[in-house]
């Protein structure tokens, strides 16, 4: 099983849930795009804790402790792509329409990485190899069809908030600092 895994999210109805839940809770980016990731990322947690006891609140707890060095990640991801200057910086890739409308690109953590894992043997074809695309899409299926969905997304954003709050801070923080530095060496070199 692999770590990040670019799938194929357009049949069975995958893209219409990711999207729906995407706009329904306000999980976009500022474009208004959806975030794929976090939305797979909850939805698999959604699946993979379906017989956990007090399962609301253990995937709740799941989800964010799951999101939170996500979100962290993309904060620097932002900061590096925006100031990347030439070949060798952080660029971010164009995808075509068709692309992004029917794939989704998901990185695990350890415990999603360990929980698809143990279930990769149902997805695995005579020759040995696990088809994790599948097992991903068919999981994220899974947690868009769960009735506790809702009660987790709430529960998820209402914990994810705060935090979401305080990278916007930080990120704007870092910013003024980064911008400041420039404005500072143009005017030593000037």
């Amino acid at each position: 099983m692999r770590r990040s895994i670019k799938f194929y999210c357009g049949r069975d109805g995958l893209r219409e849930a990711i999207s729906r839940i995407a706009r329904h809770y306000g999980l976009v980016d500022e474009r208004g795009t959806p975030n794929d990731s976090e939305i797979v990322r909850l939805l698999l947690v959604t699946a993979l804790t379906q017989n956990a006891p007090n399962r609301v609140q253990a995937a709740v707890d799941i989800a964010v402790a799951v999101q939170k060095p996500m979100m962290a990640s993309a904060l620097g991801r932002r900061i590096a792509t925006e100031y990347a200057t030439g070949q060798g910086h952080v660029v971010a890739g164009r995808r075509g329409a068709n692309e992004r409308r029917n794939t989704a690109r998901v990185v695990l953590d350890d415990w999603l990485h360990e929980s698809l894992t143990a279930l990769s043997p149902y997805y695995q074809d005579d020759l040995g190899r696990i088809h994790d695309g599948k097992l991903m899409a068919d999981m994220a299926m899974a947690g868009a069809r769960d009735a506790s969905l809702h009660a987790i997304v709430v529960g998820y954003l209402a914990r994810t908030s705060v935090l979401r709050e305080r990278l916007a801070e930080a990120e704007m923080w870092i910013r003024q600092v980064v911008a400041g530095a420039m404005n500072e060496e143009q005017r030593r070199a000037g």
